[in-house]
């Protein structure tokens, strides 16, 4: 069975098995993949189709249920989608058995059947059926739970969920570069603009991006001029030539080159291989072309471009539900509320007070670092002082995509942002409490907790470890989650 994105439509290396048949039956439960989801279907057996003239656009079909022989319109559809895969099983008394669908001819143009050019004649059987109705023998109607797919792992990037690799769905008329098999596994398949706007062509929860969706992206990671960079596979293994500044590894747009159409009478024309990334979206530009992006081998580009709605181009998916949720929360060191104090509160920004606010830095068993944001100062209050909390995050994103005071992703403001401008820190966008202990272990020392920016979370995280801690300033900002 696939276990990848898109492997539904069926992959050459799943060769047909024939199944010797008994006798006909007059009905075939059978199950396929579509797009990482199993389906199941009920077939009748031995049924002519020859259709009125038509056109019948394939998409994702769900449970069907036949009470004759009669194959109507929405039935077709689903045996049109058995026929275009080699990974249809039969469910027999044994379980689940792969079987061979044989069929006339099929022509297609731009996803379409016509009904003129196709008849269909599907014969198969089964190697047990029931000797009084005629049917394979299903006791029970079954049930076929959808099977997740793994070939579809997440990138979160902002508040943004993308897929981590190319798509690589085998939708009828999809392209594989230069033909070769070699490359489907590395670079995905290429579609054209009909094919990606055709119902059924994502897998349930993604999308094909809008051109707003890539500027969000884009526009995180420090804008066009840099953002192809931080997208780009590191090294030349995919590329001719690596660029990469601190890529995000989890996306690593690779240089799956694209293919031009000229003509239904000509070969597709392929070109770019290592060289050029281009993703399609879903924004028009007009009726014979649409947007991409572009991520070239020689540059740090992400540029929109427009294409022919016609040419052969790479995917790559977004979730529709955004990233939310933020739980990574920690309860500043000293240094950073400094900076929260100096970069926020100083500018009149952050809703922060004229008060006293703990930091997650150990002075000693009975000690910790605090600052007064009324004066500045610095202090070392008793541990069971009870005092204003405001938690900070971190995040990674390209350079320039903050400025100090920018609103982050999760609504706080940026205070501080590392030398290497890629690491920055976000404060929560209201205080946690207005008289909260640092800790209730007063008189044991916690040891090895730092000042420094950028200790914050392992700070927090040493705090909350301590033998019978219950409650601290460190685990309100733990468990915050907005």
């Amino acid at each position: 069975m696939a276990d990848s994105c898109g492997t539904g439509w069926g992959v050459d290396q799943y060769l047909p098995v024939n199944i010797l048949i008994r006798k006909p039956c007059k009905g075939y439960y059978l199950r396929w993949y579509y797009n990482g989801w199993h389906y199941w279907f009920f077939l009748p057996g031995e049924t002519n189709m020859i259709t009125e003239g038509e056109e019948y656009r394939t998409i994702g079909t769900r449970k069907i249920t036949m009470s004759s022989g009669q194959v109507i319109y929405t039935q077709i559809q689903a045996i049109r989608t058995i026929l275009l895969t080699r990974e249809v099983y039969l469910l027999t008394a044994d379980g689940w058995k792969n079987i061979r669908v044989d069929t006339g001819s099929i022509i297609t143009y731009k996803n379409f059947i016509n009904g003129y050019e196709v008849e269909i004649t599907t014969t198969i059987g089964s190697k047990e059926i029931s000797l009084d109705t005629g049917f394979s023998p299903v006791g029970i109607v079954p049930i076929v739970d959808p099977t997740p797919d793994p070939g579809l792992c997440e990138c979160i990037i902002g508040t943004q969920i993308w897929a981590c690799k190319n798509y690589d769905s085998n939708y009828p008329g999809s392209k594989i570069y230069a033909d070769n098999y070699d490359n489907l596994e590395i670079y995905g398949r290429l579609y054209t603009y009909l094919q990606i706007m055709s119902s059924g062509f994502c897998p349930p929860g993604w999308h094909v991006p809008t051109l707003t969706e890539w500027n969000t992206l884009i526009t995180f990671l420090g804008g066009a001029a840099i953002a192809g960079s931080k997208l780009k596979e590191a090294g030349t293994d995919h590329w001719n030539t690596d660029t990469t500044i601190a890529p995000v590894s989890c996306f690593e747009a690779l240089g799956g080159g694209y293919g031009n159409f000229f003509s239904p009478h000509l070969p597709i024309l392929y070109s770019g291989l290592k060289e050029i990334g281009n993703f399609w979206t879903v924004s028009q530009i007009d009726t014979y072309n649409a947007s991409y992006i572009q991520m070239i081998h020689n540059a740090n580009t992400a540029q929109s471009l427009s294409m022919s709605k016609y040419d052969f181009l790479s995917v790559r998916l977004i979730k529709d539900t955004l990233a939310g949720d933020f739980d990574d929360w920690f309860l500043p060191s000293k240094d950073a509320l400094n900076a929260m104090y100096t970069n926020l509160y100083l500018h009149g920004v952050g809703d922060l007070i004229n008060d006293v606010y703990w930091s997650s830095s150990e002075d000693n068993a009975f000690r910790a670092f605090s600052q007064h944001f009324g004066t500045g100062a610095s202090n070392n209050p008793l541990k069971t002082n009870t005092w204003n909390i405001r938690a900070a995050r971190s995040f990674i994103a390209g350079v320039g995509a903050f400025s100090l005071r920018d609103t982050g992703p999760a609504g706080g403001l940026i205070f501080y942002i590392d030398g290497a401008g890629t690491t920055y820190f976000e404060a929560a966008p209201y205080d946690q409490s207005a008289s909260q202990i640092w800790s209730n272990i007063i008189n044991v020392a916690v040891t090895g907790t730092g000042t420094a920016i950028g200790t914050g979370d392992a700070n927090t995280d040493l705090i909350i470890a301590q033998p019978g801690h219950t409650d601290s300033a460190a685990k309100l900002c733990k468990d915050l989650i907005i």
